[in-house]
């Protein structure tokens, strides 16, 4: 499995309840794509957005968006920046990543 988790800051004078219905539209929209397990949201705090998706594997992640997830994502986009993006791998892929490179 993998999972890439969003960090998303509402831009200055962006309206908090648009930046939610964004973020929740995103989620939706992400779970449009091919091979995408699940997409959630969390509040951090007012200007905070966490976003947690999870796929069958990181190649989900790497393949184009569906259009829906394209427009999804350039709305959250409007609202909030990415503050940071960190990809998250099962263990058991992170050591055969390692065994492959001859380790």
């Amino acid at each position: 499995m993998a999972i890439i988790v969003n960090h998303f800051r509402r831009r200055e004078g962006k309206d908090p309840e648009a930046f939610g219905i964004a973020a929740y539209e995103y989620c939706r929209a992400a779970r449009t794509n091919p091979g995408t397990q699940s997409c959630r949201y969390y509040w951090v705090n007012l200007d905070l957005i966490v976003i947690q998706t999870e796929a069958e594997s990181f190649e989900v992640f790497d393949r184009p968006p569906t259009p829906e997830a394209a427009k999804a994502s350039f709305a959250l986009q409007d609202l909030a920046l990415i503050a940071q993006t960190e990809r998250w791998q099962e263990p058991r892929d992170a050591e055969a990543g390692y065994r492959l490179g001859g380790r």
